[in-house]
């Protein structure tokens, strides 16, 4: 574990938090994710982190991956990241995906039917796609997404992750 970047990372996410609250960014915000604290590749699922905007949560996670000097990015943080984070944090994705049998750094791109469908979501058939396009809403404090996120979000509050309701 690298201290140097770990002091960095927690004050940069002491001041998503604050600027965040400051700015009365509500958590349920469509470009906001939750971002685990320990990072989820290497600790597990634990319920501890904050919501941050897509680009906050791209640069902790690319910090994350810097103390933990193993990847802990996905292939979309690359768009929001300054270059020089990108340079210093990019190794490890390449790494990790050498390692899962892509060339290093490749992003690959689902390949298209020719209705322009992604053939993985043919060959899964309409369980995946029904199941993405349904809205359901949590029964806690209203919050409203897919059934897995709306779950997710439940859990990450400590409440049950079935406490939602479909609407649609």
């Amino acid at each position: 574990m690298s201290t140097k970047y770990w002091d960095i990372y927690v004050l940069y996410i002491e001041r998503c938090v604050r600027e965040n609250y400051e700015n009365d960014i509500d958590p349920a915000h469509y470009e906001m994710e939750f971002n685990h604290f320990w990072p989820r590749s290497i600790f597990g699922d634990w319920p501890v982190g904050q919501f941050l905007t897509l680009r906050q949560h791209a640069i902790a996670s690319a910090l994350q991956t810097l103390v933990f000097k193993e990847n802990c990015m996905c292939a979309w943080y690359k768009q929001y990241l300054p270059p020089k984070l990108l340079e210093l944090s990019w190794s490890y994705f390449r790494k990790a995906a050498s390692v899962n049998g892509k060339k290093g750094g490749e992003i690959s791109h689902a390949e298209k039917d020719e209705n322009g469908k992604s053939v993985n979501a043919v060959k899964a058939g309409k369980k995946g796609g029904v199941t993405n396009s349904q809205l359901w809403q949590s029964t806690m404090d209203g919050f409203i997404g897919n059934p897995g996120n709306v779950a997710q979000y439940n859990r990450a509050r400590g409440w049950p992750g079935d406490a939602r309701v479909r609407l649609s």
